[in-house]
C-alpha cells in the first residue's frame, strides 16, 4: 500500500522504486488512490505528461479531496495545451487546500496565459515573492498589471523581482519595454525592445 514513505521515494527522485511498489495498485480492484498519483508524479517527473492524466483522472474519481491530485493534474493538462481544462482543476485544488502555494501559482499562471489578466492578478500576487517558484508568477503579474493599466510602480517592483531572479531572460526586456511605453518613455522601450532581441544598440 502506498504510504508517506513511498511518497518520499518519488520527491527523492527514486521513482522506479517508488513505481514498483505501487505497481499492484495502478489498475483493476485494487486501486488505490495515493498510489495512482504517486504514479503519476513518476510520470511527469520523466514528463510522460498525456500517460499521467489517466491515473490521475481515476485518483480523482477515487479520492476527490486529495491535497494533490488536482494540482498534478491540472499542470498534467497544461503541458497537453489543455489549459482551458487545467483551470478548473487547479481551482478545485485551491477550494480543497487554501495554502496550495503551487496551486495558487498554476492557476494564476495558466489565467495569464489565457489571457485573462484581471483575474489572474490576485492569484500571482499571493505566490509572486515565493523564492521556489523562481520569476514566473513575478513576471506574469508586472506584465498583467501593466497590461491592464494597473499600478505601474507596483508593476515595476514586481518587473524588477523577476529581472533579480533571472537577469539573462529576455521576456524582462520585452515587459520592462512595455512599461516604459506606457509611462511615455519611447526611447527607453524602444531600446528594451532590442535588448529582448539580442541587439545591443
Amino acid at each position: 500500500m502506498c504510504n508517506w514513505g513511498t511518497l518520499e521515494r518519488v520527491r527523492e527522485g527514486r521513482c522506479d522504486e517508488a513505481r514498483r511498489t505501487v505497481e499492484k495498485f495502478v489498475s483493476g480492484e485494487r486501486k488505490d488512490s495515493r498510489c495512482l498519483i504517486v504514479a503519476a508524479a513518476c510520470l511527469q517527473s520523466k514528463e510522460s505528461w498525456a500517460e499521467s492524466i489517466g491515473l490521475l483522472e481515476a485518483a480523482v474519481e477515487l479520492d476527490p479531496l486529495n491535497k494533490d491530485v488536482h494540482y498534478l493534474l491540472g499542470v498534467g493538462l497544461v503541458k497537453q495545451q489543455r489549459v482551458g481544462e487545467a483551470v478548473a482543476h487547479f481551482q478545485l485544488q485551491i477550494d480543497a487546500t487554501p495554502e496550495h502555494d503551487l496551486a495558487v501559482a498554476g492557476l494564476g499562471l495558466t489565467l495569464y496565459q489565457l489571457n485573462r489578466h484581471e483575474e489572474a492578478i490576485p492569484y500571482l500576487r499571493r505566490v509572486a515573492e515565493l523564492d521556489v517558484l523562481g520569476e514566473e508568477p513575478a513576471l506574469a503579474l508586472a506584465d498583467a498589471l501593466i497590461r491592464e493599466s494597473r499600478d505601474l510602480a507596483d508593476a515595476e517592483k514586481w518587473l524588477d523581482l523577476a529581472a533579480s531572479r533571472a537577469p539573462s531572460d529576455s521576456r524582462i526586456h520585452r515587459v520592462r519595454s512595455s512599461l516604459l511605453m506606457k509611462q511615455g518613455d519611447v526611447e527607453g522601450a524602444l531600446k528594451e525592445m532590442n535588448l529582448s532581441r539580442g541587439i545591443s544598440k
